[in-house]
């Protein structure tokens, strides 16, 4: 009789009739082995959501998990020239979030933002969001920043614009960082100065 003992098999042509997972345990039934023994398949895709609205994801056969990306709207600008610009939208994603075929996520995108409106929040179902930034906005309360649903997402918050008058928009935010805060400019002698910047990086 021929005795095998290992921690990890990998073979790409083996015929077995019986198989135990030790000396004292019973044989393995035929449907279990087949269960073990499966051709395994992988399955990838993309889809993007870019224009604004509501959406539905449908879970493809085969995909056990997904990883996903929000971002909301900044905030709208201001219609006059002593007023400043909106706050930055935040930026939301999460890796290997548990899925069943079939099931049916919900996906809204925020729309372009109006002039002296705030920017929308987009989500991705239950799990998270992004909410979008507000006109005007001089303090980090009122920027755009990722919100925890059934999941908690990782991303930044939007910068906040210079709450006075001719102050710059704050930037969007980074998978790693938040986004740059605006400045203001001056109308004295044409001078003007520039916001700061906003950290960078990826999604894994």
């Amino acid at each position: 009789m021929t005795k095998l003992v290992a921690d990890e098999l990998e073979a790409s042509d083996v015929s077995l009739g019986r198989l135990k997972l030790n000396s004292q345990s019973a044989f393995l039934e035929q449907a279990i082995l087949e269960l073990v023994f499966a051709e395994r398949n992988s399955v990838s895709g993309r889809s993007e959501y870019t224009t604004g609205g509501s959406y539905t994801f449908v879970v493809p056969a085969g995909v056990i998990k997904i990883s996903a990306l929000a971002v909301g709207a900044g905030g709208g600008g201001a219609q006059t020239w002593s007023q400043s610009g909106g706050s930055g939208g935040g930026l939301a994603w999460y890796d290997n979030i548990d899925v069943v075929e079939g099931d049916t996520i919900a996906i809204t995108v925020a729309g372009q933002t109006n002039a002296q409106n705030n920017g929308g929040t987009s989500s991705v179902g239950s799990y998270f969001s992004a909410t979008g930034g507000q006109q005007s906005s001089s303090s980090a309360a009122t920027v755009g920043k990722p919100v925890a649903g059934t999941v908690t997402p990782k991303g930044g918050k939007g910068g906040f614009s210079y709450g006075s008058w001719q102050g710059g928009g704050g930037g969007a935010g980074g998978y790693t960082g938040d986004g740059g805060n605006g400045w203001y400019g001056s109308s004295v002698q044409g001078s003007s100065a520039n916001g700061s910047g906003g950290a960078g990086g990826g999604g894994g």
